[in-house]
């Protein structure tokens, strides 16, 4: 249930020198190991999509869409809301500094500690560094929040909500970034074009806090 991005490892960091995996063992393990992860995230769009039975629903609620401006980064606490997260690591990725990476960094924190990229973090920041995710580290314009679903997690009660979101970016920039053709919208009364982006957060039962559970791109609607 839990993921970011498509991301995952299996670290094997401090592991005598004897008992250490072969290269292609740990390559075929890691291969292996992404295999199971990606099923993990198609199981979840599945359930988001309301093909599961898994989650018992909350009536959703939708917001109007708002040109929301990025914001400054803080740590997480119980006092904000999935909005103010999303907008919290949205604001970080936008002034992203690419020596320290310090908007992934940010993104980590309000990472919540069952999703498996906290393994290993130097993996989830290379992927999105060279990935069609790096249109958020610093490329893109701007950002809207479009709709708010909330759930609850049907065996722990646990609260979820999934805030879907348009990222708006020049078209050259996103074909750079590697965003597919196919995930590009343009909007209908400009020549700005933008993604379609679902974030997962779930409420995090010992702090109180709203973190993050996946976070990926949404195909255009047809």
């Amino acid at each position: 249930r839990r993921f970011i991005a498509g991301l995952l490892l299996s670290a094997s960091i401090g592991v005598p020198k004897a008992l250490a995996m072969t290269e292609e063992e740990e390559f075929r393990k890691l291969q292996s190991e992404a295999q199971r992860i990606q099923g993990v995230i198609n199981s979840q769009k599945a359930v988001f999509e309301g093909a599961s039975p898994s989650l018992q629903t909350a009536k959703p609620f939708v917001t109007k869409k708002t040109n929301d401006k990025v914001a400054s980064a803080s740590g997480p606490n119980p006092y904000m809301g999935p909005h103010d997260v999303i907008k919290t690591m949205m604001g970080a990725l936008k002034n992203n500094d690419p020596n320290s990476n310090s908007g992934l960094k940010t993104v980590l924190d309000f990472t919540a500690p069952t999703n498996p990229i906290l393994q290993n973090t130097q993996y989830f920041e290379r992927q999105m560094i060279n990935s069609k995710y790096s249109v958020l580290l610093g490329h893109f314009d701007d950002f809207a929040i479009l709709d708010t679903q909330n759930y609850k997690d049907g065996e722990t009660g646990q609260p979820i909500t999934l805030v879907g979101m348009k990222v708006f970016a020049p078209y050259k920039t996103l074909l750079t970034c590697g965003v597919p053709f196919e995930d590009i919208e343009y909007e209908a009364d400009s020549t700005v074009t933008s993604v379609c982006i679902n974030w997962q957060l779930s409420k995090d039962p010992s702090s109180g806090s709203w973190l993050s559970d996946t976070m990926y791109f949404k195909k255009r609607d047809a």
